[in-house]
């Protein structure tokens, strides 16, 4: 059900691969296709003194769509980050907690 898939084509180094990642979704973030966000984070290392060798950069590979990614909004949810279905399971849980408790006393 992915609309796209980064993948790479070998082994990939672990500190590269964050550098390049992190660079590949503040494009993305910024409004950048799939495609240029890709390579604006390759460019980044290949111009880079530590990761400008292609086995750093060149392994990324993008599958499916190369368009830009429509990212929403964090929704802020009232009454801390709780939604209103779980507060009303958690006041009916317990309604009827206290419910057995005064239903065993008398």
């Amino acid at each position: 059900g992915a609309r796209s898939t980064l993948t790479t084509l070998w082994q990939v180094d672990d500190r590269a691969t964050k550098e390049l990642m992190v660079h590949f979704y503040r494009q993305l973030a910024a409004g950048q296709s799939r495609r240029a966000a890709l390579a604006a984070a390759q460019d980044s290392l290949r111009t880079s003194t530590d990761y400008f060798h292609p086995f750093y950069w060149a392994a990324p590979t993008l599958y499916g769509l190369t368009g830009p990614v429509e990212l929403a909004a964090p929704t802020v949810s009232a009454g801390f980050g709780w939604s209103w279905s779980w507060l009303a399971v958690a006041a009916v849980s317990l309604f009827a907690a206290l419910g057995r408790i005064l239903y065993r006393t008398s």
